[in-house]
C-alpha cells in the first residue's frame, strides 16, 4: 500500500511541474583583432624549404615588431612541409609554410601590420584570415544567464496561468554551454 501512495504522490508532483527552457543572446563590441598570416616558400630540399620559410617568417616577425606590434602578440600558428608538384603532376622540390597570428587591439593599425609583413615577404605572404574577438568572452555570461532565466520564468508563468496554477520555487536549473 505504501508503494502505491508513493507512486501516486510522485504522479501528482509530476503533474504539478512546469519545465521550460530559456535562451539568450548577448553581444559586445570586439576588443581584439586577430590577423592570421603565413609565408610559403619552395626549395629543392626539405631542409632548404624549412630554413627559407623560417628565415622569412623571422623577417616578418621583425617587421611586425618594427611596426609597433609587441612580440608577445605574435603566436606561431603552424609549420608544415610537403612535396611540391609541377603543372603535370611531377614532383618538384618541397614547399614549406609557416603561420603566425597577430593579436591587435581594434585601434591598432591592421593595415600597417599587413604593409610591414608584405614589405619583407612579398608574394610569399598569404593572408589566411582576419577575425574580431573578445579579450574576455566569459564576462558576458552573467548577462546571458540572467536573460535566459528571465525568459524561462516568463514562459513558465504563462504556462501556469493557462492551467490556472501558480508557480512555486525553482527546483533545479541546468546550464548547457
Amino acid at each position: 500500500m505504501e508503494r502505491t501512495n508513493e507512486r501516486a504522490a510522485e504522479a501528482v508532483r509530476h503533474d504539478r511541474t512546469v519545465e521550460t527552457t530559456g535562451t539568450a543572446t548577448v553581444s559586445a563590441v570586439p576588443d581584439l583583432v586577430v590577423l592570421r598570416l603565413a609565408v610559403q616558400v619552395s626549395d629543392e630540399h626539405v631542409d632548404g624549404a624549412l630554413r627559407r620559410a623560417g628565415a622569412l617568417m623571422g623577417a616578418v616577425h621583425a617587421a611586425l615588431r618594427d611596426a609597433g606590434v609587441p612580440g608577445q602578440r605574435l603566436r606561431t600558428d603552424g609549420v608544415g612541409v610537403h612535396p611540391g608538384y609541377d603543372g603535370s603532376g611531377q614532383p618538384r622540390g618541397y614547399q614549406s609554410t609557416q603561420g603566425v597570428s597577430v593579436v591587435l587591439a581594434p585601434d591598432d593599425q591592421v593595415e600597417a601590420a599587413l604593409t610591414a609583413a608584405l614589405a619583407v615577404a612579398g608574394d610569399a605572404l598569404a593572408v589566411l584570415g582576419l577575425e574580431q574577438a573578445l579579450v574576455d568572452p566569459l564576462a558576458l555570461a552573467p548577462s546571458a544567464r540572467a536573460r535566459a532565466v528571465e525568459g524561462a520564468r516568463v514562459k513558465a508563468t504563462h504556462f501556469a496561468d493557462l492551467v490556472g496554477a501558480r508557480l512555486g520555487p525553482v527546483r533545479w536549473e541546468l546550464e548547457h554551454p
